[in-house]
């Protein structure tokens, strides 16, 4: 029974977010998602109730004084009812303000009979007099209608309030207030539109109340009571600035601030940031919240999934970086079953796959002969992830390998790892779908030169395998996003041209104890999130162009060496996360560090020093690192104590290594 429920739920939980997740991409791609049922499409809102708690108005204190004039105005008029219009443009919060007047006590005394009618485009009489009566049979006939609305309103002193009006025909306007007449001197309708056209048909001159946005204080005061949980303002510093970025992007409209506020609550700083630096297109209209990539949207569904408990015994380094995580049998075997299929693990006594298999793992250790052969029929798959975890090493004939490949031409995603290959064969290059090539763990010592042919590759991972060089032709990769080169300890040199790959987010270049030389500028690089030079013993300092990538939120190991290494350029990367300064041996500590404006990095977590010989005490700018987590120092010979500041680090956990 457990299961069956869990199932269920778990089902339900992952067409949602498939369903979410497909729109999402077809927002990035450019796509359309059709559905199979025609249907016509109207500007429509769902029907608005007449309450809301006063609290949830915020910053409209003013604007409801004056509406509530122009409703209890007793001067007399020549008809028994007069129009009271609110314009402004959507997301302004005009239905929020007229629910806000509605349930005033004062409004409530004043008039004996209160309606409130959403009307949006269509605007039908017959369907507007049945809201109004609201109980109405739909039977009924508008003659019928109509003398039950005269019977409503006949003597009494009213409210009507039309919220979202559309129509622009003053002639369909005229005969629905023909209906509303016999009424008692002092009825008022409220109408709330966008349209300063429809206020002047349905006003007849009378002044109508404009409404504008917020003010920038007011605006705050309403994203910070929608985004925070109870206290967090005052225990997270570098969110209230990331926050405070945000909502002047939203130009003071509170729907705009109102979902941004409620999408980023209980949300990791990546989101708010992922937020902060997105365009937001139409903020008058609907707020597009979709992440700028494909990635941020999967991080976004992980991490959804994650706080639905699909997840579990999730491992986070110090910063709260997640690290791994594990699936509970029960949603592994429903995802699975889900799955169908599609996806499937080849190991020992494994049966060959279905001929419509698009992503396999597959265990050539365990595997049997008969498995192996029957990979090239695959003709659908679309990821193919070879080899064995540390421990197993497999030989297979490089022939396999050319047969192999030059079968699956429709693959998206290959890993070879752990494979006893001494060459990349030509025929990976002829995979034009590839977005992803992973080698990893294998005794290869260079690429092909007709790398270069993989045009749609977005991650390159060559990663502890035996590389001399990178070829020139990784420069034409120019959709590349991820480039992983760690831990290829006898690369010397990269051929290629990086400054080139304008769209990398990410380089790592760890491990690569024999490099001497990245490239001469990297200043184009400007979208490049994480750049790993530690462990790089031979490189004597950074590229020059540093201060360009002020994107960078993880930067492990800026060099600073005997020449070409200043930290002035480091003074530009403020929105740096994570740092490890590292100096060469040849390089004495000058006090550099002591010119470096830490007050201007609010957003890092994690500092480390490693090798900063001859530094007698913390540069005293350290102290201003309200945000600071983690300060590792390691490898400081002539560091004797800390200093007596050290207590202003409020945020301060722990010492340690760089990771």
């Amino acid at each position: 029974m457990a299961e069956a429920i869990l199932s269920n739920l778990a089902q339900n939980l992952i067409r949602t977010l498939a369903s979410e997740a497909l729109q999402a991409a077809a927002s990035i791609w450019g796509f359309r998602v059709r559905n199979n049922e025609p249907s016509v499409i109207r500007r429509t809102r769902d029907d608005e109730h007449s309450y809301i708690h006063e609290d949830e108005v915020i910053g409209r204190e003013h604007d409801k004084e004056a509406i509530m004039r122009m409703l209890l105005d007793p001067a007399e008029v020549e008809v028994n009812v007069s129009v009271v219009c609110l314009v402004g443009m959507g997301g302004l919060g005009k239905t929020a303000l007229a629910q806000d007047v509605y349930s005033d006590e004062a409004v409530r005394n004043e008039f004996h009979v209160r309606l409130w009618v959403c009307v949006s485009e269509e605007f039908d009489i017959k369907v507007i007099i049945q809201k109004i009566l609201k109980s109405s049979p739909d039977n009924q006939d508008l003659d019928q209608l109509q003398s039950k609305l005269r019977e409503v309103v006949c003597d009494k002193k009213y409210l009507l309030v039309l919220d979202d009006v559309w129509n622009e025909s003053r002639e369909e306007w005229l005969k629905l207030r023909r209906l509303l007449v016999g009424c008692d001197k002092g009825s008022r309708i409220l109408v709330t539109t966008r349209s300063h056209i429809v206020a002047d048909i349905m006003t007849d001159g009378i002044p109508r109340y404009d409404l504008k946005g917020l003010s920038a204080e007011k605006s705050w005061s309403l994203f910070e009571k929608l985004a925070f949980k109870h206290g967090q303002e005052q225990q997270s510093p570098s969110l209230v600035k990331i926050g405070k970025e945000i909502v002047e992007k939203c130009g003071n409209v509170p729907l705009a601030v109102r979902a941004l506020a409620s999408y980023l609550y209980g949300r990791e700083e990546e989101a708010w940031l992922a937020v902060k630096d997105k365009e937001l297109g139409g903020i008058g209209g609907q707020v597009d919240t979709t992440m700028e990539s494909l990635e941020d949207a999967g991080h976004d569904y992980f991490m959804q999934l994650l706080q639905r408990c699909f997840f579990q015994d999730v491992d986070r380094d110090r910063l709260g970086n997640i690290l791994s995580c594990k699936m509970h049998d029960l949603i592994h075997g429903l995802a699975q079953r889900v799955a169908g299929e599609e996806t499937t693990c080849i190991e020992s006594g494994g049966r060959n796959p279905d001929q419509g298999v698009r992503h396999l793992l597959f265990c050539p250790s365990l595997a049997s002969n008969e498995s192996m052969s029957s990979l090239s029929s695959l003709r659908s798959l679309r990821t193919l992830l070879f080899g064995r975890e540390r421990g197993y090493r497999f030989e297979v004939n490089d022939s396999f390998f050319d047969g192999l490949f030059s079968s699956l031409k429709r693959l998206r995603v290959l890993g070879i790892r752990r494979i006893g290959i001494q060459t990349v064969p030509n025929s990976v290059c002829k995979l034009l779908h590839l977005r992803y090539l992973g080698l990893i763990d294998l005794p290869i010592k260079s690429l092909p030169d007709s790398v270069q042919e993989l045009l749609n590759l977005q991650t390159l991972s060559v990663k502890r395998c035996d590389l001399t060089e990178v070829p020139a032709g990784v420069e034409k990769l120019t959709s590349l996003r991820h480039l992983d080169l760690s831990y290829n300890c006898s690369l010397v040199s990269i051929a290629a041209d990086i400054s080139k790959l304008t769209n990398l987010r990410q380089l790592d270049l760890r491990g690569c104890r024999m490099l001497t030389h990245v490239a001469a500028d990297i200043s184009t690089l400007t979208n490049l999130t994480f750049l790993d030079l530690s462990e790089c013993d031979s490189l004597g300092h950074m590229p020059s162009g540093v201060e360009n990538l002020t994107k960078l939120r993880r930067l492990r190991g800026f060099l600073v060496g005997s020449t070409g290494s200043s930290l002035a350029a480091f003074n530009h990367l403020t929105a740096l996360e994570e740092l490890t300064i590292e100096y060469r041996e040849e390089a004495a500590y000058s006090y550099q560090l002591e010119t470096v404006r830490w007050d201007a990095f609010n957003r890092l977590r994690a500092l480390y020093l490693r090798r900063v010989d001859g530094m007698p005490t913390l540069p005293v700018g350290l102290q201003h690192l309200t945000t600071l987590r983690v300060l590792g120092i390691w490898r400081n010979p002539d560091l004797i104590e800390l200093p007596e500041w050290i207590h202003c680090l409020l945020s301060l956990e722990g010492y340690g290594r760089p990771p």
